[in-house]
């Protein structure tokens, strides 16, 4: 111990533990900001424009568009099954029967999967997604998501069949603007942003997106392109809370936005079907579920400037009806949106889209039945209304429509002639208005920061004063946390312990990782803040959540297995006349659960890397070290005499508490 005296010095080891204990708090005092990257602050209101001024809604189709939305379609070569059959009658339907100005499809077009859990660009689902695809509409606007990105060095590799497939791929390689101009004289500019890693590599570490600055500027020239537009869409693969990207970020970038449509979180595996929020900015932000498992499309329209939208399963039988005035009021967008439109309308106006004649649409507002609205032109169906007995409070409007095969859909919402309170989801809110890079990042600091300040505090602090009291009396605690707490004081106590804990922790924090072929051809060198591959420094924030796992599945864990270890020897040098008793048996179950849990996730995070990027992922500091640091301590554990744990017996005994 003498050698290493420097290092725990009452001094030293103070000052680091106050640093340390201040970044944990100031990482805490922080941890509510870190859910928005951008807020709304009232000096940029005067930045905010509305649309342009329409004429009155009456029953006519006139300034009356309508768009279609598909996401996470994952054209795989190993998985067709009905992803790609249901996929072709798609794409018949929306061509035939709801005729959509045009199609945004928003990333992952292809599965880009191996047989096994790695990942590859496949020719043959590029082909077959776009000999499909094309058959939706005239105008399709697609972008690349993560998947169409894996293994792709540059955006001019031959590996990226993103620009020879594509809708997009003579003209947009990566971020467009794209304007739509209807023919009542209305503008909708529709703004792609593509967030893809470049060099894209293998999965899973292009989870989340990234802006660059050159990007970042040429997403503001295209919003600066679209400010003339009646209305603007932006769209994208990643939600905006997966992106990190320049400063003030991109729900900065995105403002004037009427809404921001993305996918690639597969409703959260089927915990939220409608992940929907409003920005601090004013913008809807509307994640999609995706088409790979669930066959989810979105039909969206503006209708005098108000937008309105539906999330539809394909297959679901009977019509597909959106009420476009009055307008869902939970999605009504102050900045673009003016209740006005809706007091001056002189019609209910809604599409109705379906294979079959429709039958009968009846129109119910607050339980009353309005009458049967009448068939204008198209998938336009109207009823005349007085919007003043309305003007007060929130409203129920119902639509119930009947098509000649007998199939009905029922479609209900709420409507306000004024501003109304309303709220979102709450697990949608979370995912879509966090930041998730940043909350990655300060879990892993902590983390890192609060291990390694348990370290010190068992290692210096624990026999002292209040720190002993606080820690080890156990005159308050359940005598099962006191045992616990002489036990991790035990571990520490031995030098081998306390320096192989915190060593492996610092490692984590600042050494490589691991070895791997991220992209073909290129072996890359991955670390916790990021990656070295294709000459590139890459920062890779999923990175960060990666490491939180690892230090909860191998650091904690490893704590928890040494100090039942201690806590185990302790009480059989103790009783070491008495058989086991089933306090002990217990004790010995766990504790052996606990060291097959440390191996088992260690051993399939090594498996994982190496179906993902073979033999050269075996050079893994992280999991096949860990496995053999493990082991090692396990064996060092059973062997070192029980005194050197120090005065650990008085928490030894449970007895009385079980």
């Amino acid at each position: 111990m003498n050698s290493f005296g420097f290092l725990f010095s009452n001094h030293i080891c103070k000052l680091i533990a106050v640093i340390l204990f201040g970044l944990f708090l100031v990482s805490f005092l922080f941890f509510p900001f870190l859910f928005f990257n951008y807020r709304f602050s009232p000096e940029r209101e005067s930045d905010f424009h509305e649309n342009a001024t329409f004429p009155s809604p009456a029953s006519k189709l006139v300034h009356l568009s309508w768009f279609v939305q598909v996401t996470d379609i994952h054209v795989s070569r190993f998985h067709r099954g009905s992803r790609v059959s249901q996929l072709r009658e798609f794409c018949s339907s929306v061509d035939q029967v709801i005729q959509p100005a045009l199609v945004i499809v928003t990333g992952d077009l292809t599965d880009a999967k191996t047989a096994t859990y790695g990942s590859q660009q496949n020719e043959d689902e590029w082909i077959t997604y776009s000999k499909i695809i094309k058959t939706c509409s005239d105008v399709l606007l697609d972008i690349r998501g993560n998947h169409d990105s894996f293994n792709v060095p540059e955006i001019e590799s031959e590996n990226n069949f993103f620009k020879k497939y594509s809708a997009q791929r003579t003209y947009r390689p990566r971020s467009y603007h794209y304007q739509y101009h209807s023919p009542y004289g209305d503008t909708y500019s529709f703004i792609a942003m593509d967030a893809t890693l470049v060099p894209g590599p293998r999965v899973p570490f292009n989870f989340i997106g990234q802006i660059t600055e050159e990007e970042y500027a040429n997403l503001e020239k295209l919003g600066e392109e679209a400010s003339s537009s009646n209305a603007v869409i932006w769209f994208g693969h990643y939600p905006s809370s997966l992106i990190v990207s320049p400063s003030p970020g991109v729900r900065a970038l995105m403002r004037y936005a009427s809404a921001y449509l993305c996918g690639h979180l597969h409703t959260v595996y089927g915990y939220v079907h409608k992940m929907y929020t409003m920005q601090p900015t004013g913008m809807l932000e509307l994640e999609l579920g995706d088409w790979k498992d669930h066959r989810r499309y979105r039909v969206m329209a503006f209708d005098h400037g108000h937008f309105s939208f539906t999330d539809v399963k394909f297959g679901d039988n009977g019509p597909v009806v959106l009420i476009t005035l009055p307008k869902n009021s939970q999605f009504h967008i102050p900045m673009h949106e003016s209740y006005d439109t809706i007091e001056k309308s002189s019609h209910i106006r809604m599409l109705v889209f379906d294979d079959q004649s429709i039958e009968s649409v009846k129109v119910f507002v607050d339980g009353v039945v309005m009458g049967e609205a009448l068939h204008e032109e198209g998938p336009l169906y109207v009823l005349p209304w007085n919007p003043h007995l309305y003007k007060v409070g929130l409203h129920h409007i119902k639509v119930v429509v009947n098509d000649a095969s007998g199939r009905t859909q029922t479609v209900e919402q709420p409507f306000a002639l004024s501003p109304q309170e309303y709220s979102f989801d709450m697990l949608a809110n979370f995912v879509l208005l966090s930041d998730f890079p940043s909350i990655g990042r300060m879990l892993f600091f902590v983390a890192v920061g609060g291990i390694v300040l348990m370290c010190f505090i068992f290692r210096r602090l624990t026999h002292k004063g209040f720190t002993y009291r606080l820690l080890l009396g156990h005159d308050t605690k359940p005598r099962w946390i006191t045992c616990l707490l002489h036990g991790i004081r035990g571990i520490f106590r031995v030098d081998q312990f306390y320096l192989c804990i915190l060593g492996s922790t610092i490692y984590t924090a600042v050494g490589p990782w691991f070895l791997a072929e991220l992209i073909d051809g290129e072996i890359g060198i991955v670390f916790a803040w990021g990656m070295f591959i294709h000459r590139t420094v890459m920062h890779a924030d999923i990175n960060f959540l990666f490491g939180v796992t690892h230090l909860a599945t191998f650091q904690l864990s490893l704590i928890l297995y040494l100090s039942l270890c201690c806590i185990y020897r302790t009480r059989r040098s103790l009783h070491k006349d008495s058989n086991l008793n089933w306090q002990d048996r217990l004790l010995l179950a766990f504790k052996e659960f606990v060291f097959l849990t440390i191996i088992g996730s260690q051993c399939y995070g090594v498996y994982s890397f190496f179906i993902s990027y073979d033999v050269i992922s075996l050079v893994n500091p992280l999991k096949l070290g860990s496995i053999f640091l493990a082991c090692y301590l396990r064996y060092r554990v059973g062997t070192i005499a029980p005194e050197k744990f120090g005065p650990v017996t008085a928490g030894a005994d449970l007895r009385r508490d079980i």
